[in-house]
């Protein structure tokens, strides 16, 4: 499969193909974030990206699979949070600018959820 179609796959096959090794999560991470580059100036769908944090997330589980370490469902699988729901280290801007400032402590119990199925954060977005 070429990089640039990585970015198409779906959470399922997306988690299936790291986990059998057919392309690594820093390959589809890679993928996922040119695609970002390309296309948010236009669409404006992502107000905040932490392309270092995501790819340094992606080598940590490439490497925990490859020593066998015990991984979740989304093991590898880049996704974004939606900017009204906390995400410990980012703020929580409900669509206000004034609220820049408002760095969440903790995360919410979904987002914990999905961290802890092992998704890699490439962003916030504004829109669902």
């Amino acid at each position: 499969m070429q990089n640039q179609e990585l970015w198409n796959l779906g959470a399922v096959a997306t988690a299936e193909g790291i986990r059998n090794r057919t392309f690594s999560s820093r390959e589809v991470v890679e993928a996922c974030l040119a695609r970002i580059e390309a296309l948010n100036p236009t669409v404006n769908a992502l107000t905040e990206i932490r392309p270092d944090q995501a790819l340094q997330a992606a080598d940590q589980a490439d490497r925990r699979l490859a020593a066998g370490g015990e991984i979740g469902a989304l093991h590898g699988v880049p996704t974004v949070i939606k900017g009204n729901v906390d995400l410990a280290g980012w703020p929580t801007v409900n669509g206000c600018a004034a609220l820049t400032e408002n760095q969440a402590a903790t995360s919410s119990p979904c987002v914990e959820n999905w961290m802890g199925a092992g998704a890699i954060v490439l962003g916030r977005s504004n829109r669902s």
